[in-house]
């Protein structure tokens, strides 16, 4: 950012002329940015906020590049096109970011999400002990169904999709 506010304010102030203001480059900074945002929360839950703060200042800053010192586009931004572009791209971003993430979650011995040593509420058992004993009871095929179903590698990058 700071980069960005000496580039354009002393070529501005250097030649006096206002120049165009390319939206690209800023939108696919900030998909990079939430991607990043997605990959750190599994490490640290407040980085959401963090990544809010940071992209509120980060809109502000280009906010007054373009008010100072950017013209309007000769070439109009076609909204449709171009969102249609940067949604895909935000897609297709989460999607290799969730693949990596659910490797992580899914192995055992990076990260358990269900058991703890003598810490938290459940002591040595999963939370989810009553559905462990229900699914016992079924027959092989349904049980390693059920079982793949409710795996972390499952279920953290659904929950990611739904949100």
């Amino acid at each position: 950012l700071i980069g960005q506010l000496g580039i354009n304010y002393i070529r501005y102030f250097w030649t006096q002329e206002k120049s165009e203001f390319v939206m690209s480059g800023p939108a696919l900074v900030l998909i990079y940015r939430q991607g990043l945002i997605w990959v750190g929360t599994l490490a640290c839950p407040l980085l959401p906020l963090v990544g809010v703060l940071s992209n509120l200042v980060f809109f502000h800053v280009n906010y007054r590049i373009v008010c100072d010192t950017c013209r309007p586009p000769l070439k109009r931004w076609s909204q449709s096109r171009n969102t249609a572009f940067l949604t895909a791209f935000l897609l297709v971003t989460l999607i290799l970011i969730i693949i990596p993430i659910s490797v992580v979650i899914g192995s055992q011995q990076v990260i358990n999400l269900g058991q703890s040593s003598d810490c938290g509420p459940f002591g040595q058992e999963k939370p989810t002990s009553v559905y462990t004993k229900f699914q016992q009871q079924q027959p092989i095929l349904l049980q390693q169904i059920m079982q793949w179903a409710v795996s972390d590698s499952v279920l953290l990058p659904l929950f990611l999709l739904l949100l």
